[in-house]
């Protein structure tokens, strides 16, 4: 008999008696408990999107559009690697800001 077919058994006896929509639950649980990590992450990105336009805007017109564009273009290439391959190896609570911020400041400059 396999490893897994030694644990498999024990485990589908002990909820044989289990009602169907109880698994149904405990599956939809188990796969959108996940999700509730990603959230803060979403909300950051979120944040610094709805904050970009009106922070780029306020840039070109105070420093000019192309200037506005290469700093944007640098800074915000230099946010996609930091956030990838930062110091850590692990994702800061600022990268989701701070990539969205980049990436979506360009919208009122064009």
């Amino acid at each position: 008999m396999f490893p897994c077919a030694r644990i498999a058994a024990p485990l589908r006896a002990l909820g044989a008696g289990l009602p169907r929509p109880f698994w149904f639950l405990w599956v939809g649980t188990f796969i959108t408990r996940p999700g509730t990590f990603v959230l803060p992450f979403l909300a950051l990105h979120g944040a610094g999107a709805a904050v970009a336009g009106a922070l780029g805007g306020f840039l070109a017109d105070r420093f000019g559009r192309r200037i506005h564009d290469a700093a944007r273009v640098d800074r915000g290439w230099l946010e996609h690697d930091r956030a990838g391959l930062g110091p850590s190896g692990g994702v800061d609570h600022r990268d989701p800001l701070l990539v969205a911020l980049m990436t979506e400041m360009y919208r009122t400059a064009m």
